[in-house]
């Protein structure tokens, strides 16, 4: 109900005057970009690798004959000695230049140590800082679920990884140091140790030999076994075997991938035995007189 005012004369009204509100101009702020999730970062950084590799095998320089190289031929041998497949196109030893060789074998520890592992241990031996985005990334691509210490697992892996690729290095070396001048033996054993601890199958035997000029040579064969096994088990299981000195103490992984390594070994070498003790082209000739 509308209550009607009647003014008296002595009464005075007050008018309020009206004032504008103020104005403030904001600035519009574009939306954030969603960030690449970790799978796209590391796939993306393989394929950065990747393309590197093949310009810099496509160069002169990476090949004997001072030629460039064809694109494709490039970039499948890069991309094998990233993913360590070890499948060649043409032969290591005498299609390569030593530069092409260093690049092949700076591609193969980059990826049997993985992207962001090796990404990691360069910002480390420069002093930068490792901040959580990137924990997050490298946790993702050695599957690690905890981020604390992770930082001292990379570095601790990459200390793992140069010591035996030495001792290998050493071991080969009492093989090639005959009849080669040094240097060239140390290149051959590095490359062997490097490429063996990686599984990545590249040699510098040529004629696409690959090691069956050494199958009379236990200890070429007994050190390129032991460094394809422990490289193949990660440094994490051999952490893991050091540290409880129990296997019945180990960790699930750990346990999985030790007696799945086993029982594949086992069994390949009884199938191998098998099915090759009598052909001459193979087993056939090495227990007979």
């Amino acid at each position: 109900m509308k209550v009607r005012y009647n003014q008296k004369p002595e009464d005075r009204i007050f008018r309020i005057p009206l004032t504008r509100p103020w104005r403030l101009l904001l600035p519009i702020i574009p939306k954030p970009k969603n960030p690449l999730s970790a799978s796209l970062v590391l796939i993306y950084g393989f394929a950065a690798v990747i393309a590197l590799g093949t310009i810099f095998l496509m160069l002169p320089i990476s090949s004997k004959t001072g030629q460039f190289t064809p694109p494709v031929d490039a970039l499948f041998t890069a991309a094998s000695a990233v993913c360590v497949t070890g499948l060649v196109v043409v032969d290591t030893a005498s299609y390569w230049s030593f530069f092409g060789q260093v690049v092949i074998l700076a591609l193969i520890q980059i990826g049997g140590f993985g992207f962001m592992t090796s990404a990691t241990f360069f910002l480390l031996a420069f002093g930068r800082r490792i901040g959580l985005k990137e924990k997050i990334l490298i946790s993702e691509s050695m599957g690690i679920t905890r981020l604390g210490g992770l930082v001292k697992i990379v570095g601790l892996m990459a200390m793992f990884t140069i010591l035996l690729e030495a001792v290998g290095a050493g071991g080969f070396y009492q093989h090639f140091f005959k009849g080669n001048p040094i240097e060239t033996s140390v290149w051959l054993s590095a490359f062997q140790s490097i490429s063996s601890f990686n599984n990545a199958g590249f040699d510098l035997s040529g004629s696409f030999q690959s090691l069956s000029n050494y199958q009379k040579d236990p200890l070429m064969l007994l050190v390129t076994a032991a460094l394809i096994i422990l490289g193949g088990i990660s440094f994490l299981v051999v952490a893991d075997l050091i540290k409880t000195r129990n296997l019945s103490r180990l960790s699930l992984d750990s346990k999985l991938v030790l007696s799945t390594t086993g029982l594949l070994l086992a069994l390949g070498m009884v199938v191998i035995l098998l099915t090759e003790f009598n052909n001459n082209e193979t087993l056939g000739n090495s227990h007979r007189p």
